[in-house]
């Protein structure tokens, strides 16, 4: 909108790009086709990784180069990670099939209308000019590339056309002055809540800090259904909220953000910072079941003295439904019925327990007790008739009085699974009065576990 004559030329100057614009793709041609630029060049220029200056290995010279693969730009790790230099021959090759390439490319895009054309020639430019060094150097190895040489260069055309304009006979470029203060934004795409969902929904993110203590920050911000975003209160942070709020306007903060809450600051003694987590309640921030939201974390700072910033990584939102406990209305004793009674201890185990979810669960006695008295004459005299409480298995005695009606056993348990849930019961086991017969129950009214 403010330089014109540059849009409607901008075209145009894309597509001469491939001969004039971009003088290192030209430069590569001519080491591929011509006998004299080749004796002066005989090495074709290869870009170095900027990883070789950085952590150099123990074992390993710093000057044990790695270099950018002469491929079109594309998720693959033969593309995107260094690799050992390559030979003459080999390079030669890379660049055939990669101009090659280019002219294919370029030539698809070519019958865009101005718009889409500028676009996909960005598109173009980033994916081709990526991996070749940027030809002004001198012709040593550079770890820069023509892509983000033409950017830069792009970017001060708007300037150098607007001071050349006042200026004809004296060509300047127009350097950015002035308040740098700003925001940088990264937000998240929709995310839903599904209607039904019954528990919380919880957000967890990794982040590490090092900036400008008070002055420099950044804080999270999130939008419902479409609604303006606004930034998530301290509050709905269950773990490792917000460390200090922005010093203000007032106070001469020129950060957009200044006076809200933030993380901001350094590790206390130190210059940078760590990684950690931060867990918040998105029910707390306003989000219900239903709702669509979007995250955006946005990263303030003023127009001076900065650190490393503040990065964001493993962004999830999630939520955990109540766990379900077992369920003991089933339950039944191993044995329900003991015979002969012959006044020896029997194993009973309690089966029938479920847990909707799978999850596993322990048993665990917790009494014994019994409708007759314990030692009653006419049942054997033994004593205690119970044992086991508080492990997984009860052992109870095959006995009973010999002129009543039968004993029962009343044991009860309790039933918890892997996440704490439980559920409690009670089993019975009968010693009936003879081998026809069916003990009959009169209540749990002795313990089993206890002598008379």
């Amino acid at each position: 909108e403010q330089f014109p004559n540059l849009t409607t030329q901008l075209p145009e100057w894309f597509m001469q790009v491939r001969d004039s614009a971009l003088p290192a793709i030209t430069w590569a041609n001519g080491l591929l086709t011509t006998k004299a630029a080749q004796a002066l060049r005989p090495q074709h220029p290869q870009r170095v990784t900027i990883f070789n200056q950085l952590f150099p290995q123990a074992n390993k010279p710093i000057d044990d180069k790695h270099f950018i693969p002469i491929r079109p730009l594309q998720l693959a790790e033969d593309v995107v990670l260094p690799q050992a230099a390559s030979t003459a021959a080999e390079r030669t090759a890379a660049y055939e099939a990669l101009l090659q390439e280019m002219e294919l490319a370029l030539a698809a895009i070519r019958p865009f209308p101005p718009a889409a054309y500028l676009t996909a020639a960005y598109d173009w430019l980033q994916r081709f000019a990526w991996c070749l060094p940027s030809p002004y150097d001198g012709g040593k190895e550079t770890a820069v590339s023509l892509f983000d040489h033409s950017r830069a260069v792009a970017a001060l055309l708007p300037c150098y056309q607007s001071a050349a304009a006042e200026k004809d006979d004296i060509p300047v470029a127009a350097f950015v002055s002035g308040d740098i203060s700003g925001v940088m934004r990264m937000a998240s795409s929709a995310i839903a809540i599904p209607a039904a969902n019954t528990a919380t929904t919880r957000l967890v993110f990794d982040h590490y800090v090092a900036t400008e203590l008070g002055w420099d920050g950044g804080n999270l911000k999130m939008s419902v259904n479409g609604g303006a975003y606004s930034v998530v209160p301290p509050a709905a942070f269950t773990f490792n909220p917000y460390n200090t709020t922005l010093q203000t306007a007032g106070a001469g903060n020129t950060n957009p953000l200044a006076g809200q809450p933030a993380f901001s600051g350094t590790d206390e003694g130190e210059v940078g910072g760590s990684w950690g987590q931060s867990q918040v309640d998105l029910g707390a921030a306003g989000a219900s079941p239903g709702d669509t939201i979007s995250l955006r974390y946005d990263m303030g700072a003023d127009g001076c003295t900065g650190i490393d910033g503040w990065y964001v990584d493993d962004v999830n939102v999630y939520s955990c439904e109540p766990n379900q406990p077992p369920v003991c209305s089933g339950a039944v004793a191993s044995e329900t019925r003991l015979w002969p009674a012959n006044h020896k201890f029997n194993s009973i185990d309690v089966l029938g327990v479920t847990d909707a979810e799978g999850d596993p669960f322990t048993i665990t006695i917790d009494s014994i007790y019994q409708d007759e008295a314990v030692n009653a004459n006419g049942s054997g005299n033994t004593a205690p008739d119970g044992q086991g409480v508080g492990t997984s298995t009860a052992q109870v005695r095959a006995e009973r009085v010999g002129n009543g009606n039968g004993r029962v056993y009343y044991i009860t348990f309790t039933a918890e699974d892997l996440y704490g849930g439980t559920c409690s019961g009670q089993v019975q086991v009968g010693v009936p009065k003879n081998s026809n017969g069916t003990a009959v129950g009169d209540g749990p009214n002795y313990d089993s576990t206890v002598g008379p």
